[in-house]
């Protein structure tokens, strides 16, 4: 019995280990970049690494610094909306990638729109979003892989998606209204606040006077 329990307890160890090691990290694969520390930096900030590192396999469309350049500034459900197209829940190497165009498959993203491949000009992969295939985002290099399981290719310039970027926008619009209003209700309520003590100072002035 006890040399069951002991086989039982180092399974249940070797399979938590096994999940330790093929876990997904994108912030440590990325920390071997530096030209890669924005988009980590994006990444956490939006809470797309939890959704990331969540996934059983997945491509990462990565921006360098300079390429990010055009989000600079831009609010956080913004970049969240833009970075979110950039994640492809599958694993796909260059290899697979030419044959995602031969097919014309969309590829499934953390946005619900998702994404084409193509060929352009003479054979350079691009991507564009699934509403608006326009193959403006081309690849630059394959940075690191995980087989099967992570795959950080570079591509030269962010993938806007119409309409999340559009719903990004509204919901940041909506947010800063809010802010407005609580600020406004606030002001108002001070005014009211000090007009109240202004009007007691002037009865209390006007009831010493009378007493005079």
């Amino acid at each position: 019995m006890g040399s069951r329990n002991t086989s039982v307890l180092c399974l249940a160890l070797f399979l938590a280990f096994s999940s330790c090691i093929h876990g997904l990290d994108i912030t440590s694969a990325l920390s071997k970049y530096p030209e890669f520390t924005k988009f980590s930096k994006y990444l956490t900030e939006t809470k797309l690494v939890d959704q990331i590192n969540g996934q059983k396999a997945v491509t990462v469309l990565a921006l360098s610094d300079d390429a990010l350049a055009s989000l600079d500034g831009k609010p956080q459900d913004y970049i969240k909306a833009v970075l979110a197209n950039h994640v492809v829940t599958n694993y796909y190497d260059e290899k697979l990638l030419v044959a995602a165009v031969g097919s014309h498959e969309k590829l499934a993203t953390l946005s619900s729109s998702g994404i084409f491949v193509n060929l352009i000009n003479d054979g350079e992969v691009a991507f564009a979003p699934a509403e608006k295939e326009q193959y403006e985002s081309k690849l630059v290099r394959t940075v690191d892989t995980q087989p099967e399981s992570l795959s950080i290719l570079e591509v030269h310039q962010p993938i806007f998606a119409p309409s999340a970027v559009a719903n990004a926008v509204a919901a940041t619009v909506s947010s800063e209204g809010k802010k407005v209003q609580e600020a406004a209700a606030g002001i108002s309520g001070g005014c009211r606040v000090e007009m109240g003590l202004f009007g007691g100072v002037v009865i209390a002035l006007v009831s010493l006077f009378a007493s005079l």
